[in-house]
């Protein structure tokens, strides 16, 4: 069967090599579609000495930013995007509990804009503390290809009356075209 489908191919008349020509192209360029990347790396650490008590009686500080920073790259799975694109997006982000008590807000921020990896580019938002939430909402957004946008994170509502426990989150970051 192969050979013959490499007859037919040989036997086509130039219209038809044409036409083949033009799917082959639509098919590659419709394969390039939706090639952002959002990668995260580091994250918020909240030690237990930023909850100590000095007397009885008293409650914690109500609010606790984390000592340790999150990381987040903006970039492409075509090189040609990352070096030689101007390419739009913005970015959402919503939490998934896992062990978490609704009295507690965990807040972010972008802290920096990190290194342009393309020829252009900027970005705009995000600068302003936001409490993250099980709905996704917008974060920042951007132009071209970013690495080591820096991201600090908050916790509000801590409290003695929130029983003890290692409370965990996921945060979900989204990247959508603009």
């Amino acid at each position: 069967m192969t050979c013959r489908l490499l007859i037919q191919l040989v036997t086509f008349d130039s219209m038809n090599r044409i036409f083949l020509l033009i799917v082959f192209f639509l098919l590659v360029v419709g394969a390039t579609g939706q090639p952002l990347v959002v990668t995260t790396s580091g994250g918020p650490s909240f030690h237990s000495s930023v909850f100590s008590l000095t007397e009885a009686g008293k409650n914690f500080k109500s609010r606790a930013v984390s000592q340790t920073k999150g990381y987040l790259d903006v970039t492409s799975t075509n090189y040609w995007y990352n070096y030689y694109s101007n390419y739009r997006w913005r970015i959402s982000v919503y939490r998934y509990d896992v062990i978490w008590a609704q009295e507690l807000s965990l807040q972010i921020k972008r802290v920096s804009n990190g290194t342009r990896v393309s020829n252009s580019g900027s970005i705009s938002g995000g600068k302003s503390w936001i409490s993250v939430s099980n709905i996704p909402q917008y974060f920042f957004k951007g132009s071209g290809a970013w690495s080591n946008i820096k991201l600090n994170f908050r916790l509000q509502n801590v409290s003695v009356l929130i029983p003890a426990d290692d409370y965990q989150t996921t945060l979900v970051f989204t990247i959508y075209e603009d």
